[in-house]
């Protein structure tokens, strides 16, 4: 796990901010900030084809 990665909490998504050598992590959603240990969350790993940042709409011709 590294600063960046989407990991789920409490049943949401929050991006991971910052790691510290205890095993806590700050972890964010909007404008909300939460500490929370390692074990409190679990990574979220998205399919190969799903970019969650990056999904386009295109539209058929």
């Amino acid at each position: 796990m590294k600063s960046g990665d989407k990991v789920s909490y409490k049943g949401k998504i929050y991006i991971v901010i910052h790691i510290y050598e205890s095993g806590y992590l700050e972890i964010k959603q909007f404008n909300k900030v939460e500490l929370v240990h390692v074990t409190e969350i679990e990574q979220v790993k998205a399919p190969d084809s799903l970019k969650i940042d990056s999904l386009v709409y295109r539209r058929k011709n």
